[in-house]
């Protein structure tokens, strides 16, 4: 910690603000501490919000290129403080997640396919109903993971949800039916179908302000039709 302290040109009430923060034992690893560790180097640090998001994630990635925390728990974690930072009322970014930094370690690549599988995943449980099927469950998160995939190669990652466009999404949907022999039958209008229900649950939920989601979610339901009807045409 002093060696992350010194190199920063950090002090003692930020260092003692961030040994606050970590859990006993497991310093670095898991993102289950840290909604709780901000808010204790926010206290102890006597500063904003942000700015113990900012010195929280300095940290974590410092931790990962001194080989203290592997990859992917750095990945997770700064695309976990950038979700922190938008619900504080941040403008939406996307952040660079750490890269290769020792063998073995991943792609830029696979590392953005394993933070969009997390933030799949996230959204899914978040949104589950609790009286839904396993399959209506699962259906819900691998549309969430193709439309968040589709994000992450456009626009970066976390996703911004606010900025999908519906028919360069079913564009894309269409494009990968028609190549991949083992797409299910379906499979596009079926994804912008599941992909309204998890627009308009973000609304529902103020996950996404209901003005912005809805006109999305409205838009991939006619696509949906649209490309249901092609389909039953074909």
């Amino acid at each position: 910690m002093r060696a992350f302290i010194r190199q920063v040109g950090g002090d003692a009430v930020q260092e003692r603000a961030l040994l606050a923060a970590m859990p006993p034992r497991r310093l670095y690893h898991t993102s289950h501490w840290l909604e709780a560790g901000v808010e204790r180097v926010r206290r102890v640090a006597e500063c904003t919000v942000m700015e113990a998001i900012d010195l929280v994630e300095r940290l974590q990635r410092w931790a990962h290129r001194a080989g203290r925390l592997p990859q992917l728990d750095a990945a997770i974690q700064v695309a976990n403080l950038e979700m922190m930072r938008r619900r504080e009322g941040a403008e939406p970014r996307a952040v660079e997640l750490p890269g290769p930094t020792r063998p073995g370690d991943l792609s830029p690549l696979q590392v953005s396919g394993v933070v969009a599988q997390w933030e799949a995943w996230s959204y899914g449980i978040g949104l589950s109903d609790g009286d839904e099927s396993e399959l209506e469950g699962l259906s819900r998160v691998c549309a969430a993971l193709t439309l968040i995939l589709h994000l992450a190669f456009t626009d970066g990652l976390p996703a911004r949800l606010e900025r999908l466009d519906p028919e360069a999404f079913a564009r894309s949907l269409d494009a990968k039916e028609r190549e991949d022999p083992d797409a299910p039958p379906g499979f596009t209008a079926n994804t912008l179908r599941w992909s309204c229900d998890f627009y308009r649950r973000l609304a529902e939920r103020q996950i996404l302000r209901p003005p912005v989601a809805l006109p999305i979610a409205e838009e991939l339901g006619v696509l949906s039709m649209v490309y249901s009807g092609s389909a039953n045409a074909a």
